[in-house]
């Protein structure tokens, strides 16, 4: 199985993300979705396929929305620890611990 997070950097846009879907439906379906669409499709084949990659399509979305929080997370996080030993160093340089 390829690795989709690469895959992400280098297509982040919507058809990047259908070429992805396509590759995946080839090579490695993920059998639980391409049941449910198959299900969803009542076990027709081509609209099940055609189905899967839309559905495949939004799990991607999902998944770059999820990468992009943590990424802001992340940034937040570190900014807020940046500015708390800023505050420290302020305060050991006004006790004169430094």
């Amino acid at each position: 199985m390829f690795d989709e997070n690469a895959q992400f950097a280098k297509n982040p846009n919507e058809e990047g993300l259908y070429e992805i879907a396509a590759r995946e439906l080839t090579k490695s379906p993920k059998k639980g979705l391409y049941a449910k669409c198959l299900a969803e499709c009542e076990g027709h084949h081509e609209r099940a396929r055609a189905f899967n990659l839309k559905e495949r399509v939004k799990q991607l979305k999902a998944k770059i929305n999820s990468f992009d929080k943590m990424d802001r997370l992340k940034t937040s996080s570190q900014e807020s620890n940046k500015k708390r030993n800023e505050d420290q160093l302020k305060e050991w340089i006004r006790w004169g611990l430094n």
